[in-house]
């Protein structure tokens, strides 16, 4: 009887234990579970609150279903992945992850600007990757995952996140979270496993071909008729399937840009088809003409980032010389 007493406690003993380290445990991060981090109140319909998980890489399915790797344009750039908590106080409709053509979204809102960041009372940057996930009705909430491109010089808690789908528009703050190697953008989580690393640029460029970020980018020619400057280029994709894309200037932005003697900035006429998704290896060859002056002087052609609507000097890259009016 001693035995089977003494046994009784040994195991009620292991299970207080057990319990005990559990429950001392629950500060720990979870990848596979939304956070419990509730919106502090606020003056808006929604209440927001947002953790930052902050990488380089992440992984995003095709169209076939198939995994790949997707990295920031820029060396100083990163993804941040957030989680947003909300709480829909007043909104009529649904709060969405993404632009939804069934309400009447304020016509200042672009398709992917629905979310955004704000820095320094300025739009940083709006959403990159977005998937379908269930929607926040009026008196609930719930967990939304969003992801930018943003600078790797901001600290989230010097950020703003914006919600426009609806007016009035609703303002919440951001909080740190993990800085991860890798984040698998189809399940929320961290990733676990080893991805195909990135293929490598294998090409030696010539003084017309620049390499940026695994894009190949080659001034087949140039000429000049007065003021106007028309380049003729070859753009390869030596990366992954990515977008060579221009946004609203009042977001984050990435587009050819001709600047001359003067420092007179001007991006390309129209709107170029070199600006699309490329699959590997994909390439692209046509013209980019730029309407600067017959006074211009030497100009050179550069690839850059707008931020909040400016050119910053070190968010471009220069690729080549194109000459001079004269």
């Amino acid at each position: 009887m001693r035995k089977r007493w003494a046994s009784a406690i040994s195991i009620a003993l292991l299970l207080t234990i057990i319990g005990g380290l559990t429950a001392g445990c629950e500060w720990l991060p979870s990848v596979s579970t939304p956070s419990v981090l509730t919106p502090p109140p606020s003056e808006y319909p929604a209440d927001i609150i947002g953790r930052v998980t902050i990488t380089r890489t992440v992984l995003v399915s095709d169209a076939n279903g198939v995994k790949r790797e997707t990295q920031p344009d820029f060396d100083f750039q990163v993804w941040w992945i957030v989680e947003a908590s909300i709480t829909n106080k007043e909104y009529a409709n649904p709060i969405a992850s993404t632009y939804d053509e069934s309400i009447s979204v304020p016509k200042s809102v672009a398709s992917n600007s629905v979310w955004v960041l704000i820095y320094d009372d300025k739009l940083l940057a709006g959403t990159a990757f977005e998937s379908s996930q269930p929607v926040i009705p009026k008196g609930q909430s719930g967990n939304l995952w969003l992801s930018f491109r943003t600078r790797t010089d901001l600290n989230p808690s010097n950020v703003q996140i914006c919600y426009r789908g609806q007016e009035p528009f609703s303002y919440g703050k951001l909080i740190a979270g993990d800085t991860v190697a890798v984040y698998d953008w189809d399940s929320q989580k961290v990733a676990q496993t080893q991805t195909p690393p990135t293929q490598a640029i294998t090409v030696t460029p010539t003084p017309t071909e620049k390499i940026v970020n695994n894009w190949l980018f080659q001034r087949n020619s140039y000429k000049w008729n007065g003021g106007e400057l028309t380049v003729n280029m070859k753009i390869v994709n030596y990366g992954q399937r990515r977008n060579l894309e221009t946004i609203p200037q009042s977001l984050n932005s990435l587009q050819f840009v001709a600047v001359d003697s003067t420092n007179k900035w001007v991006t390309a006429r129209g709107n170029p088809s070199c600006y699309k998704e490329y699959y590997p290896e994909e390439s692209w060859t046509g013209n980019l003409t730029f309407d600067l002056s017959e006074y211009s002087g030497s100009t050179t052609l550069y690839l850059g980032s707008f931020y909040g609507g400016i050119y910053l000097e070190r968010l471009v890259t220069p690729l080549f010389d194109v000459g001079s009016p004269k």
